[in-house]
């Protein structure tokens, strides 16, 4: 790879880590007390999301649970507020807001009772 190409990666990053805030949100997501059974993956964002997580259950090796935070309610769903996904829930998604992660927690939680 050429030397200005890579330039051009950063320039493009810094551009991204700009419009969505991540110095921001760096400061103002909460920490997550995940249940010590589960094994959690932070992978890069997509989408809507500006962090998403991949989960595991130790004891249930076939159930997974993905969650994501968008930041500036880009699926237009949660009144223009931050917000965690969690998928699957009850043959669904769950939302709640950001600060809310006692209600987040459950509904992974519930995610993997749902599973098998």
């Amino acid at each position: 790879m050429m030397e200005s190409d890579n330039y051009r990666k950063y320039d493009c990053l810094y551009e991204v880590e700009k419009v969505f805030q991540w110095d921001k949100w760096a400061k103002e997501l909460p920490y997550l007390d995940f249940h010590r059974d589960w094994l959690v993956r932070a992978i890069p964002a997509f989408h809507t999301g500006i962090i998403r997580y991949n989960i595991k259950h130790k004891k249930k090796p076939n159930a997974h649970v993905s969650i994501y935070f968008d930041a500036y309610d880009r699926a237009g769903c949660m009144d223009m507020k931050p917000y965690w996904e969690v998928y699957p829930h009850n043959d669904d998604v769950f939302r709640c807001y950001m600060h809310e992660t006692d209600k987040l927690i459950e509904a992974i939680k519930q995610s993997f009772k749902e599973q098998p």
